[in-house]
């Protein structure tokens, strides 16, 4: 009995013992950061500033609708938006539709837009013309997911801040990358409700002209229907399921 009320007793002291440096290993990452943080606040104090400079020298960003893209830049517009439009097809984000044998109703349509952005130096010096097309989600039927579903979660931007902090303070390498067209690069739900798009005359003699059998999803306007394999931009699951 005796000798299993020591085996007890040393078995609560060694957990008293492993919570009392736990609770030390927490205090001193504290104490440390506590530190650090103060020891680094000139540092985080220019960088931030150096940051906020950037940010209000940044290129200059021009919004222009297609028929101003192709008046203005001529055939370097239609090349911005034919680079756009063809990479539905390159990341094959398009299904496509028999409006004669395929039963889709009207309010399942949503419309898609196509907008341009100028983008110049700091001395306003042109640079190139980037085109968006993108899904109407503001006419998406939105009863098919709830808030918690249409939104994906971001980095706090004092992460980012400390992140920096630190690769500046050691002395570190900091790159960036960015992945063109990113939402195509996420299949839509094969088990969800479809989402068909509607896409102008304008911009579907592009796909057309690369894609024939698209034909049987152009109605009576001249407008494409195709139905989205892909997280198009604008769609409210989108940016959830890229993240």
């Amino acid at each position: 009995v005796l000798g299993a009320a020591n085996i007890k007793n040393n078995t609560r002291r060694s957990e008293r013992l492993e919570a009392a440096r736990q609770r030390k290993k927490v205090a001193d990452e504290i104490d440390y950061w506590d530190k650090y943080v103060t020891k680094n606040k000139t540092l985080m104090t220019q960088m931030i500033e150096d940051i906020q400079d950037g940010m209000n020298n940044q290129v200059l960003l021009t919004n222009m609708t297609f028929k101003q893209a192709l008046n203005k830049h001529g055939k370097t517009g239609e090349d911005a938006i034919k680079k756009e439009i063809l990479q539905f097809l390159d990341k094959e984000a398009f299904a496509k539709v028999d409006l004669k044998n395929e039963t889709i109703n009207k309010g399942e349509i949503i419309p898609s837009k196509l907008f341009l952005v100028e983008k110049f130096l700091q001395n306003k010096v042109f640079e190139k013309l980037k085109a968006r097309l993108v899904a109407r989600g503001d006419m998406q039927d939105k009863s098919i997911m709830n808030d918690s579903d249409t939104t994906a979660y971001t980095i706090e931007h004092s992460t980012v801040m400390m992140m920096l902090a630190i690769a500046g303070n050691q002395g570190r390498e900091v790159g960036t990358a960015d992945i063109g067209g990113a939402f195509l690069e996420a299949s839509m739900p094969i088990d969800d409700k479809p989402v068909y798009v509607k896409i102008q005359p304008h911009l579907a003699k592009y796909i057309l002209e690369v894609e024939p059998e698209y034909q049987s999803g152009v109605d009576k306007n001249g407008c494409l229907i195709v139905r989205l394999t892909k997280a198009m931009y604008g769609t409210i699951q989108a940016a959830l399921l890229w993240f």
